[in-house]
């Protein structure tokens, strides 16, 4: 280093520099990314008790109060929301999110975002849509248990029963065998093959 010339090293960023620019957007997000992290931690840790999802609910209003065009705020506002089960279980949310999404230029989008949109697909009964969403989920995420037993759900609700059963079978592979999904993968499917024969 001491036999470099001073034009060899590389200047100081200056004020209008990309780098320089992206970690003051960065920083100037931070408090939002706290409060959203806040929220996810009482989701996390407390997901029946109602005062730490309307704590939890306010978190993430705040966080996309300061960062109002950051999709993953309104995921964790979804997720509060459905937790919470009122209203549109956070439909409104989520498709706000692949809006946001798409609006920036994100080509895959966030597992959650096509997961949540899926499930409550699965509860209105809407077997398409739901596994149209649920299978973005999985392709983004493909070792999440969960999201396969929804899929599996989605593809019941559309008469496909092999695929269902494949997907079914996806999550005893992934879920602990102990597991209460694991559990109710396993009727799932037996429910699909039938009785065993005599």
């Amino acid at each position: 280093m001491l036999a470099k010339k001073p034009e060899q090293f590389r200047a100081p960023p200056r004020p209008d520099d990309r780098f320089v620019r992206i970690v003051k957007a960065l920083q100037a997000r931070a408090p939002a990314h706290q409060k959203n992290d806040q929220a996810q931690r009482l989701l996390s840790k407390s997901p029946a008790d109602a005062k730490a999802l309307a704590q939890a609910a306010a978190l993430a209003d705040e966080a996309r109060r300061l960062a109002p065009d950051e999709a993953l705020f309104e995921v964790t506002a979804g997720e509060v929301a459905y937790a919470r089960g009122s209203g549109d279980r956070g439909r409104a949310h989520f498709e706000r999110a692949l809006a946001l999404q798409a609006k920036a230029g994100v080509a895959r989008g966030h597992w959650k975002t096509f997961f949540y949109l899926g499930a409550l697909d699965v509860d209105a009964k809407k077997g398409a849509s739901a596994a149209a969403s649920l299978a973005k989920a999985t392709a983004l995420f493909p070792d999440n248990p969960i999201a396969h037993y929804y899929l599996g759900r989605a593809r019941e609700l559309e008469g496909k029963k092999q695929d269902a059963a494949k997907e079914y079978q996806l999550v005893l592979d992934l879920a602990p065998q102990e597991s209460a999904l694991a559990q109710k993968s396993q009727e799932r499917l037996a429910a699909l093959q039938g009785p065993p024969p005599k």
